[in-house]
Protein backbone atom coordinates (compact mmCIF):
# COMPACT_ATOMS: atom_id res chain seq x y z
CA UNK A 1 0.00 0.00 0.00
CA UNK A 2 1.40 3.40 -1.02
CA UNK A 3 2.45 5.75 1.92
CA UNK A 4 0.50 9.18 1.65
CA UNK A 5 3.23 11.96 1.64
CA UNK A 6 2.13 13.91 4.66
CA UNK A 7 2.47 17.81 3.86
CA UNK A 8 4.03 20.79 5.72
CA UNK A 9 0.07 21.85 6.40
CA UNK A 10 -0.63 18.89 7.62
CA UNK A 11 2.10 19.06 10.20
CA UNK A 12 0.99 22.62 11.49
CA UNK A 13 -1.80 22.93 14.59
CA UNK A 14 -4.54 24.87 13.43
CA UNK A 15 -5.07 27.96 15.10
CA UNK A 16 -8.14 28.63 17.54
CA UNK A 17 -9.77 30.34 15.24
CA UNK A 18 -9.84 27.95 12.66
CA UNK A 19 -11.04 25.05 15.60
CA UNK A 20 -14.09 27.54 16.72
CA UNK A 21 -14.91 28.85 13.35
CA UNK A 22 -16.80 25.12 12.86
CA UNK A 23 -17.71 24.70 16.94
CA UNK A 24 -20.72 26.34 18.48
CA UNK A 25 -19.54 28.35 21.64
CA UNK A 26 -21.50 26.31 24.95
CA UNK A 27 -23.52 29.05 26.23
CA UNK A 28 -23.53 28.40 30.39
CA UNK A 29 -26.39 30.93 31.19
CA UNK A 30 -29.49 28.92 31.09
CA UNK A 31 -27.14 26.37 33.32
CA UNK A 32 -26.23 28.40 35.76
CA UNK A 33 -29.66 30.03 35.75
CA UNK A 34 -31.14 27.28 36.89
CA UNK A 35 -28.72 26.32 39.26
CA UNK A 36 -29.65 29.53 40.74
CA UNK A 37 -33.04 29.29 40.73
CA UNK A 38 -32.45 25.53 42.56
CA UNK A 39 -30.67 27.47 45.38
CA UNK A 40 -33.17 29.77 45.99
CA UNK A 41 -35.38 26.49 46.16
CA UNK A 42 -33.02 25.20 48.72
CA UNK A 43 -33.00 28.40 50.76
CA UNK A 44 -36.38 29.00 51.02
CA UNK A 45 -37.24 25.14 51.46
CA UNK A 46 -34.48 25.23 54.52
CA UNK A 47 -35.18 28.60 55.55
CA UNK A 48 -31.92 29.72 55.16
CA UNK A 49 -30.08 32.90 55.70
CA UNK A 50 -28.40 34.62 53.05
CA UNK A 51 -25.45 32.47 51.48
CA UNK A 52 -22.71 32.34 48.61
CA UNK A 53 -22.09 29.38 46.17
CA UNK A 54 -18.60 29.88 44.53
CA UNK A 55 -19.77 32.24 41.76
CA UNK A 56 -22.98 33.09 43.54
CA UNK A 57 -24.79 35.11 46.28
CA UNK A 58 -28.23 33.63 47.43
CA UNK A 59 -30.71 35.43 50.00
CA UNK A 60 -34.30 35.11 50.84
CA UNK A 61 -34.46 36.97 53.43
CA UNK A 62 -34.94 35.11 55.92
CA UNK A 63 -33.56 37.15 58.40
CA UNK A 64 -31.85 41.09 57.32
CA UNK A 65 -28.11 39.58 57.44
CA UNK A 66 -27.59 39.87 53.57
CA UNK A 67 -29.46 43.29 53.25
CA UNK A 68 -26.90 46.44 53.73
CA UNK A 69 -29.11 49.38 53.49
CA UNK A 70 -32.39 50.48 53.47
CA UNK A 71 -34.18 53.41 52.15
CA UNK A 72 -37.98 52.92 52.99
CA UNK A 73 -37.83 49.17 52.57
CA UNK A 74 -39.01 47.13 55.13
CA UNK A 75 -38.16 43.13 55.19
CA UNK A 76 -41.08 41.96 56.12
CA UNK A 77 -40.85 38.67 59.13
CA UNK A 78 -42.57 36.45 56.47
CA UNK A 79 -39.67 36.83 54.53
CA UNK A 80 -39.59 39.61 51.59
CA UNK A 81 -38.85 43.17 51.25
CA UNK A 82 -41.11 45.87 49.83
CA UNK A 83 -41.34 49.37 49.92
CA UNK A 84 -42.75 50.81 53.15
CA UNK A 85 -41.95 50.69 57.00
CA UNK A 86 -42.04 48.00 59.10
CA UNK A 87 -44.30 48.85 62.53
CA UNK A 88 -45.80 47.06 65.19
CA UNK A 89 -48.60 48.04 67.25
CA UNK A 90 -51.43 46.55 69.60
CA UNK A 91 -55.02 46.82 68.05
CA UNK A 92 -58.69 47.44 69.66
CA UNK A 93 -61.51 49.57 69.66
CA UNK A 94 -60.91 52.69 67.99
CA UNK A 95 -57.79 52.26 66.26
CA UNK A 96 -59.40 52.72 63.16
CA UNK A 97 -60.59 48.45 62.42
CA UNK A 98 -64.00 47.63 61.73
CA UNK A 99 -65.54 45.35 64.73
CA UNK A 100 -68.93 43.87 63.92
CA UNK A 101 -70.79 41.39 66.46
CA UNK A 102 -73.59 39.14 66.12
CA UNK A 103 -75.28 36.00 67.89
CA UNK A 104 -76.32 33.30 65.48
CA UNK A 105 -76.12 36.15 62.81
CA UNK A 106 -78.02 38.54 64.58
CA UNK A 107 -76.50 41.61 64.93
CA UNK A 108 -77.13 42.78 68.82
CA UNK A 109 -77.83 46.19 70.79
CA UNK A 110 -75.04 47.40 72.59
CA UNK A 111 -75.86 48.49 76.00
CA UNK A 112 -72.99 51.20 77.04
CA UNK A 113 -69.38 51.92 75.24
CA UNK A 114 -68.03 49.35 72.99
CA UNK A 115 -64.46 47.76 73.96
CA UNK A 116 -63.27 50.88 76.82
CA UNK A 117 -60.08 50.71 77.75
CA UNK A 118 -61.36 51.14 81.02
CA UNK A 119 -63.00 47.90 81.93
CA UNK A 120 -65.49 48.99 84.43
CA UNK A 121 -67.19 51.57 81.87
CA UNK A 122 -67.11 48.54 78.96
CA UNK A 123 -70.31 46.66 78.68
CA UNK A 124 -71.96 44.48 75.76
CA UNK A 125 -69.07 44.45 73.21
CA UNK A 126 -70.18 40.54 72.65
CA UNK A 127 -73.71 39.24 74.24
CA UNK A 128 -74.59 35.76 74.26
CA UNK A 129 -78.22 34.97 73.87
CA UNK A 130 -79.30 33.79 77.83
CA UNK A 131 -82.43 31.89 76.25
CA UNK A 132 -80.63 29.81 73.67
CA UNK A 133 -76.64 29.87 74.78
CA UNK A 134 -76.23 30.64 70.75
CA UNK A 135 -72.97 31.26 70.21
CA UNK A 136 -71.76 34.95 69.45
CA UNK A 137 -69.21 36.21 67.28
CA UNK A 138 -66.65 39.51 67.12
CA UNK A 139 -65.51 40.11 63.57
CA UNK A 140 -62.35 42.20 63.54
CA UNK A 141 -61.35 43.89 59.87
CA UNK A 142 -57.89 45.40 60.28
CA UNK A 143 -58.31 46.91 57.08
CA UNK A 144 -55.09 44.95 55.78
CA UNK A 145 -53.21 42.21 56.82
CA UNK A 146 -51.53 41.55 60.06
CA UNK A 147 -49.04 39.37 61.60
CA UNK A 148 -50.29 38.18 64.74
CA UNK A 149 -48.74 35.71 67.56
CA UNK A 150 -51.42 36.94 70.43
CA UNK A 151 -54.85 37.96 70.79
CA UNK A 152 -56.26 38.92 74.66
CA UNK A 153 -59.88 39.67 75.73
CA UNK A 154 -61.16 41.13 78.95
CA UNK A 155 -63.86 38.53 80.27
CA UNK A 156 -67.03 40.67 81.86
CA UNK A 157 -67.59 40.37 85.44
CA UNK A 158 -68.47 37.69 87.68
CA UNK A 159 -72.39 38.01 87.41
CA UNK A 160 -71.61 37.74 83.03
CA UNK A 161 -69.19 35.51 82.29
CA UNK A 162 -68.11 33.71 78.81
CA UNK A 163 -66.96 30.26 78.94
CA UNK A 164 -65.25 28.59 75.77
CA UNK A 165 -63.90 31.25 73.83
CA UNK A 166 -62.44 30.82 70.27
CA UNK A 167 -60.04 32.40 67.91
CA UNK A 168 -60.86 32.25 64.63
CA UNK A 169 -58.50 33.75 61.09
CA UNK A 170 -59.74 34.39 57.53
CA UNK A 171 -58.17 35.71 54.28
CA UNK A 172 -61.88 36.29 52.91
CA UNK A 173 -64.37 37.21 55.91
CA UNK A 174 -66.29 34.14 54.68
CA UNK A 175 -64.35 31.14 55.67
CA UNK A 176 -62.85 30.75 58.85
CA UNK A 177 -60.12 28.07 60.10
CA UNK A 178 -59.65 27.72 64.41
CA UNK A 179 -56.86 29.29 65.70
CA UNK A 180 -56.84 28.49 69.27
CA UNK A 181 -58.95 28.22 71.88
CA UNK A 182 -58.53 29.58 75.35
CA UNK A 183 -59.94 26.69 77.50
CA UNK A 184 -61.97 28.80 80.09
CA UNK A 185 -64.97 26.66 81.15
CA UNK A 186 -66.73 26.78 84.01
CA UNK A 187 -66.69 30.37 83.97
CA UNK A 188 -63.92 33.04 83.88
CA UNK A 189 -63.85 35.98 86.25
CA UNK A 190 -62.14 39.13 86.52
CA UNK A 191 -59.59 37.50 88.90
CA UNK A 192 -56.24 37.55 87.93
CA UNK A 193 -55.32 34.04 89.00
CA UNK A 194 -57.45 32.94 86.17
CA UNK A 195 -55.51 34.53 83.32
CA UNK A 196 -54.99 31.97 80.46
CA UNK A 197 -51.59 31.24 78.90
CA UNK A 198 -48.96 33.40 81.38
CA UNK A 199 -50.52 36.84 80.40
CA UNK A 200 -51.08 37.72 83.98
CA UNK A 201 -52.38 41.68 83.60
CA UNK A 202 -55.09 42.31 85.90
CA UNK A 203 -58.16 40.30 84.21
CA UNK A 204 -57.26 39.66 80.45
CA UNK A 205 -57.37 36.13 79.13
CA UNK A 206 -55.08 35.30 75.82
CA UNK A 207 -53.91 33.11 73.46
CA UNK A 208 -50.46 32.96 72.09
CA UNK A 209 -50.18 30.67 68.90
CA UNK A 210 -47.74 30.88 66.14
CA UNK A 211 -47.26 34.05 63.89
CA UNK A 212 -49.82 34.06 61.43
CA UNK A 213 -50.69 37.06 59.18
CA UNK A 214 -54.36 37.89 58.25
CA UNK A 215 -56.77 41.07 58.07
CA UNK A 216 -59.92 39.45 59.10
CA UNK A 217 -60.22 37.80 62.73
CA UNK A 218 -63.66 36.07 64.44
CA UNK A 219 -63.81 35.86 68.35
CA UNK A 220 -66.59 33.25 69.22
CA UNK A 221 -68.26 32.73 72.09
CA UNK A 222 -69.96 28.75 72.38
CA UNK A 223 -71.07 29.46 76.16
CA UNK A 224 -71.99 31.65 78.66
CA UNK A 225 -72.71 31.98 82.57
CA UNK A 226 -74.75 34.72 83.17
CA UNK A 227 -75.07 34.38 87.11
CA UNK A 228 -78.60 36.00 86.36
CA UNK A 229 -77.46 38.15 84.02
CA UNK A 230 -78.58 38.55 80.92
CA UNK A 231 -75.44 40.19 79.60
CA UNK A 232 -72.66 37.66 79.74
CA UNK A 233 -70.33 38.62 77.63
CA UNK A 234 -66.42 40.29 76.56
CA UNK A 235 -66.32 43.28 77.06
CA UNK A 236 -62.56 44.80 76.29
CA UNK A 237 -60.38 42.99 72.74
CA UNK A 238 -56.76 43.52 71.86
CA UNK A 239 -54.40 42.08 68.98
CA UNK A 240 -51.07 42.04 70.73
CA UNK A 241 -47.92 42.74 68.66
CA UNK A 242 -49.93 43.52 65.62
CA UNK A 243 -46.98 43.57 62.56
CA UNK A 244 -47.55 45.08 59.48
CA UNK A 245 -46.01 46.94 56.48
CA UNK A 246 -47.07 50.81 55.90
CA UNK A 247 -46.85 50.63 51.50
CA UNK A 248 -44.51 53.19 50.28
CA UNK A 249 -44.22 55.09 46.86
CA UNK A 250 -40.92 54.22 46.27
CA UNK A 251 -37.67 52.83 47.98
CA UNK A 252 -34.48 50.95 47.52
CA UNK A 253 -31.89 48.81 49.39
CA UNK A 254 -28.77 47.32 48.73
CA UNK A 255 -27.16 43.54 49.07
CA UNK A 256 -24.25 43.34 51.72
CA UNK A 257 -20.87 43.22 49.45
CA UNK A 258 -20.02 39.78 48.76
CA UNK A 259 -16.06 38.41 47.41
CA UNK A 260 -15.71 37.57 43.87
CA UNK A 261 -12.60 34.65 43.28
CA UNK A 262 -11.20 36.69 40.55
CA UNK A 263 -11.84 40.21 39.25
CA UNK A 264 -15.59 40.48 37.63
CA UNK A 265 -16.75 42.36 34.25
CA UNK A 266 -20.47 40.84 33.60
CA UNK A 267 -22.81 39.84 36.30
CA UNK A 268 -26.32 38.46 35.93
CA UNK A 269 -29.27 38.66 38.73
CA UNK A 270 -32.16 36.31 39.31
CA UNK A 271 -35.37 37.79 41.08
CA UNK A 272 -38.27 36.34 43.01
CA UNK A 273 -41.17 38.85 42.97
CA UNK A 274 -44.88 38.79 43.90
CA UNK A 275 -47.74 40.91 42.52
CA UNK A 276 -49.44 41.39 45.84
CA UNK A 277 -51.36 44.01 44.82
CA UNK A 278 -51.76 45.59 41.17
CA UNK A 279 -49.29 44.41 38.54
CA UNK A 280 -45.14 45.41 38.80
CA UNK A 281 -43.56 46.42 35.39
CA UNK A 282 -39.84 45.58 35.56
CA UNK A 283 -37.57 47.63 34.79
CA UNK A 284 -39.88 50.61 36.26
CA UNK A 285 -41.72 49.78 38.78
CA UNK A 286 -39.04 47.26 40.14
CA UNK A 287 -35.70 47.93 38.67
CA UNK A 288 -32.46 46.01 38.95
CA UNK A 289 -29.27 47.40 39.36
CA UNK A 290 -25.51 45.19 40.03
CA UNK A 291 -22.01 46.22 40.50
CA UNK A 292 -18.86 44.53 41.08
CA UNK A 293 -17.04 47.21 42.73
CA UNK A 294 -19.06 47.57 45.94
CA UNK A 295 -21.56 50.00 44.94
CA UNK A 296 -19.09 52.34 43.49
CA UNK A 297 -21.02 52.29 40.01
CA UNK A 298 -24.15 50.44 39.31
CA UNK A 299 -25.01 49.25 36.12
CA UNK A 300 -28.91 48.57 34.67
CA UNK A 301 -30.02 45.25 34.46
CA UNK A 302 -33.11 44.36 32.59
CA UNK A 303 -34.64 41.84 33.58
CA UNK A 304 -36.87 39.93 31.72
CA UNK A 305 -39.75 37.48 32.52
CA UNK A 306 -38.98 34.27 33.53
CA UNK A 307 -42.16 32.54 33.76
CA UNK A 308 -43.44 31.27 37.67
CA UNK A 309 -41.34 30.42 40.76
CA UNK A 310 -43.89 28.41 42.80
CA UNK A 311 -47.67 29.81 43.34
CA UNK A 312 -48.13 33.69 43.06
CA UNK A 313 -44.31 33.80 42.66
CA UNK A 314 -43.35 35.44 39.64
CA UNK A 315 -39.32 35.34 38.23
CA UNK A 316 -37.58 38.20 36.56
CA UNK A 317 -33.83 37.83 34.99
CA UNK A 318 -30.57 38.83 33.07
CA UNK A 319 -27.62 37.66 32.09
CA UNK A 320 -24.69 39.09 30.70
CA UNK A 321 -24.92 42.68 31.96
CA UNK A 322 -21.59 44.55 31.48
CA UNK A 323 -19.99 46.34 34.59
CA UNK A 324 -16.84 48.06 35.92
CA UNK A 325 -14.38 45.45 36.66
CA UNK A 326 -13.94 44.62 40.00
CA UNK A 327 -13.64 41.72 42.73
CA UNK A 328 -16.95 43.02 45.21
CA UNK A 329 -20.02 42.22 43.83
CA UNK A 330 -23.14 43.30 45.11
CA UNK A 331 -26.82 44.53 44.07
CA UNK A 332 -29.30 46.90 44.37
CA UNK A 333 -33.02 46.80 44.17
CA UNK A 334 -35.42 49.76 43.65
CA UNK A 335 -39.08 50.06 43.85
CA UNK A 336 -41.69 52.29 42.39
CA UNK A 337 -45.55 53.68 42.06
CA UNK A 338 -46.11 51.44 44.81
CA UNK A 339 -49.64 52.49 46.21
CA UNK A 340 -51.75 50.65 49.27
CA UNK A 341 -53.67 47.75 47.93
CA UNK A 342 -53.48 49.15 44.18
CA UNK A 343 -49.67 48.20 43.39
CA UNK A 344 -47.63 46.36 46.15
CA UNK A 345 -44.72 44.92 44.83
CA UNK A 346 -42.60 42.23 47.21
CA UNK A 347 -39.29 40.66 46.50
CA UNK A 348 -39.08 37.29 47.68
CA UNK A 349 -35.58 36.36 46.67
CA UNK A 350 -32.27 37.42 44.34
CA UNK A 351 -30.06 34.93 43.28
CA UNK A 352 -26.44 37.54 41.91
CA UNK A 353 -24.68 36.00 39.91
CA UNK A 354 -20.70 37.04 39.47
Amino acid sequence: MAITKVTTAMKTAPTSAEVTAHVTAFDDVPVRRDIATLALHTAISDNKAAYNLSNAFIDQFEDSTGIATTSTVARHSNEYAMAGTATTETLGYGDGISISYAVSGTAQNLNGALLEDNATNAYGALFVSPSTGSPGYLDMDLTVPHKLTQAEFFNMTTAARVNDVSLYRSSDNSNWTLVAATGVTGGGSTNASHVLAGINTDAWYGITFSALEYRYWRWKVDAYYNNGNANAGISEIKMQNAERTVVAASGNYTSTTQTALSSVSTMGIVVLYKNNAGTATLNTDLVAQVSANGGTNYSSATLVAGGTFSSGINIAAVSGVSVTAGTTPKYKISFANQSSASKETQVHGVALLY
